[in-house]
């Protein structure tokens, strides 16, 4: 009878948990698409079993282990929500929000986004013929023409 005053009953909850069985599920069902993507792949026969190891074990220990106690699909799941519902908050007044969208198109109010585009494509467009207008007379006074000179047949 000493024999059985010794011995106590252990809870269930005494040792912890090591594998949790969402873990588990999940690390098999990882292991069996990674190997399903290895096997359709062709290579030989010894570079797949070799993959298989070890990427099935390296992905099987992945989500057995998980991230900071809690399982890879909760993670993922819980970046999809926070990516899905995200708002941007700032502790800038709301005139310098405005001041910083007039960065390259500041012109009239009131124009669209195309016009303002249109208008700058236009003002480019018109510098470069300037330019080039003046390299053509510059080249053409270097032959000692002048700008009329270059206009062969009319006295």
């Amino acid at each position: 009878m000493k024999d059985e005053d010794r011995a106590r009953y252990i809870p269930n909850n005494a040792l912890p948990n090591i594998i949790h069985h969402r873990k588990l599920i999940e690390a098999i069902m990882a292991m069996i698409i990674t190997g399903m993507v290895i096997t359709s792949i062709n290579f030989v026969i010894k570079i797949k079993i070799i993959l298989l190891i070890t990427c099935c074990l390296a992905m099987g220990f992945l989500f057995l282990k998980g991230i900071k106690n809690r399982s890879i699909t909760q993670i993922i799941f819980a970046e999809y929500k926070f990516r899905k519902s995200r708002r941007c908050a700032h502790l800038r007044s709301i005139n310098y929000v405005k001041k910083n969208r007039k960065s390259f198109f500041a012109g009239v109010e009131g124009e669209t986004t195309a016009e303002k585009t249109v208008n700058v494509l236009k003002k480019r467009l018109n510098d470069w013929k300037e330019d080039y207008r003046k390299k053509l007379i510059s080249i053409s006074n270097e032959d000692g023409e002048g700008e009329r000179g270059s206009r062969k047949g009319k006295k």
